[in-house]
């Protein structure tokens, strides 16, 4: 039986008095691409932000890999083990402005001491893999909407992440746009990348995941391979 890369129980988020997230039970397999589709306010991007510890809640646990958290009790070191085998892509591209597309790909790997030579050879790699080679020395501004989310996919897979996340990667593209971003992200399937997106648009779903999962009303209704 395939070991879960990802497992969430009875994950619990309030707002006020507003439950958004009441009780999420979901699991992805090594290598699998999961959509969670839904109304919008159902809780698909807080869902994502609770998995990668940038919003806190108040039941339930999420075990990534190795890592365990329990809402009761996380630690610092958790936090950061946790949030060191994952990468999140935002719906707003998030890239630094001052900073190249290669830059903005090497930026993680600086961070993580790796040498400048070697970082910008996996840098440059990255924007092969995203269709994007000949944009190594733009800024963001010169860049498109799918251009730059491509970056941002790029960025977010450079570090070799055991899951992305990615929020709505197509929800401020146009169109026409969409088609680039879709490509990327079946060539990190293909690649046996771990994925957990959320999107609204049922045919992005259909034509990335491996499984759709439908959550409203806070909990997950019901789960599948896309139709």
């Amino acid at each position: 039986m395939t070991q879960a890369m990802l497992e969430v129980r009875g994950l619990k988020k309030t707002f006020g008095e507003h439950t958004v997230l009441d009780g999420v039970d979901l699991q992805v397999n090594q290598g699998e691409v999961v959509a969670i589709i839904g109304p919008s306010g159902t809780g698909k991007s807080t869902l994502l932000r609770c998995i990668n510890l940038l919003e806190m809640t108040e039941e339930g646990s999420i075990r990534l890999g190795k890592v365990e958290v329990s809402a009761s009790h996380i630690s610092r070191q958790q936090q950061y083990q946790l949030r060191g085998q994952s990468s999140m892509v935002f719906q707003q591209y998030s890239l630094f402005s001052n900073k190249t597309a290669l830059e903005n790909i090497m930026v993680l790997l600086l961070v993580q001491k790796m040498d400048k030579p070697q970082a910008e050879k996996k840098a440059q790699d990255v924007l092969r893999m995203v269709g994007l080679a000949d944009k190594a020395n733009e800024y963001p501004s010169r860049l498109s909407g799918g251009q730059q989310q491509r970056i941002g996919i790029g960025r977010a897979m450079v570090t070799g992440p055991k899951l992305v996340l990615l929020d709505e990667p197509t929800s401020s593209l146009d169109p026409e746009l969409v088609g680039g971003v879709l490509e990327v992200i079946r060539k990190l399937a293909a690649r046996y990348m771990t994925m957990l997106l959320t999107t609204h648009e049922m045919g992005f779903a259909r034509s990335v995941a491996d499984r759709v999962i439908f959550l409203a009303d806070g909990k997950v209704q019901e789960q599948g391979t896309p139709q």
